[in-house]
């Protein structure tokens, strides 16, 4: 999975929330994307109790993970798997910044008067009411 979104995705989620927030501001998107959306919202005691549902999935999940591994795979990763541990590291070790972005998240801290702590600049902590 290729976490960089393309300049296409990038250009058709602008072109939304540009639409969502002004609509006189709406961009028209000049070229398919071949993609769509569906979400569903299923009351699953609806069919069964939920006990024996969430039983089934597990034994599921267990199924696909036992699965042969692709060549050169070292994991079968379930949806949702990689951006939950992603999120995991980031909550415990915190969001490793480039330099670039450090750099203008700093001198924009500077400008402001009100330090970059979270970088590790504790100069201004101090001077902070």
């Amino acid at each position: 999975m290729n976490p960089s979104a393309s300049p296409d995705t990038l250009r058709m989620a602008a072109a939304t929330f540009a639409s969502l927030l002004d609509p006189s501001k709406s961009m028209k998107i000049a070229l398919p994307v071949n993609q769509s959306h569906t979400f569903l919202a299923i009351n699953v005691n609806a069919f069964e109790p939920v006990a024996e549902f969430k039983r089934r999935m597990d034994a599921l999940a267990r199924q696909i993970k036992d699965a042969p591994k692709a060549k050169g795979a070292q994991r079968i990763w379930l949806p949702g798997e990689q951006e939950w541990e992603r999120r995991a590291a980031a909550l415990s070790e915190g969001i490793a910044l480039p330099q670039d972005v450090r750099d203008s998240l700093k001198g924009l801290g500077d400008d402001l008067g009100v330090g970059a702590a979270f970088l590790g600049d504790t100069d201004h902590a101090s001077n902070s009411n």
